[in-house]
């Protein structure tokens, strides 16, 4: 068996290490995440992308057919 003897400043340094690592870590995540959630501006446009796609995707395509269709066949004068 493996036996290691520290004394305790040394204990107490590792540990205080580890407790600063983890603080640090934690706060660098919570910058990040406060960041993302201040950031909605790409929520707006993912909305409006799908918005304007859903629309593209529901207009008949018998309708833009037909407008082509109003045109008049003839212009101009006609000789009769």
């Amino acid at each position: 068996m493996l036996t290691i003897q520290i004394s305790w400043e040394y204990a107490l340094g590792i540990i205080g290490a580890i407790i600063a690592g983890s603080a640090s870590i934690a706060w660098y995540a919570s910058g990040r995440f406060a960041a993302l959630e201040t950031s909605m501006d790409w929520v707006k446009r993912t909305l409006i992308e799908l918005k304007v796609a859903i629309e593209k995707a529901n207009t008949p395509k018998l309708a833009l057919k037909s407008r082509a269709k109003r045109a008049p066949k003839h212009r101009g004068l006609t000789t009769s």
